[in-house]
């Protein structure tokens, strides 16, 4: 469930809901399409072992060089390029999509299968205990999350803003708002601020988290 609040600091105000995924793990063999100084690799697995060889300092076999070849790479993990990678300027260490290649890297996770709810307004509402995250698609189209006012493409700055985003009659609709968020705009529209909500102290205020960002583009 969400809910909102603010104070008097903010003008205008979007809300947004969190939700949450499960992990994928994808896994495959090693590639045998490899050379001591580069290495090409077609699935995550293989990119994970790459950069496990490369990581391993100046020896035999030490890979300066992976080419990733057309596909999908779903990550587990951030790739982190450190010193141990470090190259010279004669044979820089060099991560790489194939000649022609569309390669995308992805930090997505898929959903198990769910059970949709359809509601009012076209909202739809399926029960999901996991990590939290920011962003839900499907396929290639970015889904819109749970907000108040509702999403306007027409609309500048955030799709839609509304003055009683956070206002006390709203507030006291709201069970358990934790996990929602207060994006704030800046009353010259130059930046804004996200406000994570961490729930409803005693008096039945918002109690917010420590102001996230101070972000110049509205």
């Amino acid at each position: 469930m969400v809910q909102f609040g603010m104070t008097t600091l903010v003008r205008r105000a979007l809300l947004f809901a969190s939700v949450a995924a499960l992990a994928t793990v994808a896994s495959a063999q090693p590639s045998a399409s490899s050379t001591s100084a580069t290495v090409e690799v077609r699935t995550p697995a293989e990119l994970a072992a790459a950069l496990k060889r490369a990581g391993a300092g100046a020896g035999a076999g030490q890979v300066r060089t992976i080419r990733l070849l057309a596909g999908r790479y779903v990550l587990t993990a951030p790739i982190v390029i450190d010193s141990r990678m470090s190259g010279t300027s004669d044979a820089p260490f060099t991560l790489e999509a194939a000649r022609g290649a569309r390669v995308e890297l992805s930090g997505a996770r898929a959903l198990p299968d769910l059970r949709w709810e359809g509601l009012s307004g076209g909202v739809w509402r399926a029960r999901l205990v996991t990590a939290p995250f920011q962003r839900l698609w499907r396929g290639d189209a970015a889904l819109i999350r749970a907000r108040y006012p509702n999403y306007d493409p027409a609309v500048l700055s955030y799709g839609g803003v509304a003055a009683d985003a956070a206002s006390p009659a709203r507030v006291t609709r709201w069970a358990n708002p934790a996990g929602g968020m207060l994006q704030a705009l800046h009353g010259s529209q130059w930046g804004d601020v996200h406000v994570p909500i961490l729930g409803k102290n005693a008096d039945g205020t918002l109690r917010y988290g420590p102001v996230i960002g101070n972000n110049r583009a509205a």
